[in-house]
């Protein structure tokens, strides 16, 4: 079945709006590592994966860029910079140095 037939499935994916509402939330900016993100580029991410049993809710999604939403995956040991951190001034994943 090809995906475009698939329905996603609500508790898992952010709905347009609640996708707007963190993008604007996080300034359009990825919360692991500052860079700038846009909607058509953010990842939205699950702080506590989904599949580790957390919510899509506000208070659990951030957004993320594409590279450090893959770092990520399902780590739990992993949190979030606060809201409009920029590029640059830190780092959620220390033992990684973010290619250009």
């Amino acid at each position: 079945i090809p995906l475009k037939d698939k329905a996603l499935d609500p508790q898992r994916f952010a709905p347009a709006a609640l996708r707007f509402q963190v993008l604007q939330r996080d300034q359009y900016r990825c919360r692991y590592c500052g860079s700038v993100v846009t909607n058509e580029t953010a990842n939205i991410d699950h702080v506590r994966a989904y599949r580790r049993g957390g919510m899509t809710r506000p208070d659990n999604l951030v957004s993320a860029c594409t590279y450090c939403n893959r770092q990520k995956r399902n780590r739990y040991d992993v949190s979030p910079l606060p809201i409009g951190t920029e590029h640059g001034d830190a780092f959620a994943f220390p033992k990684y140095a973010k290619r250009k």
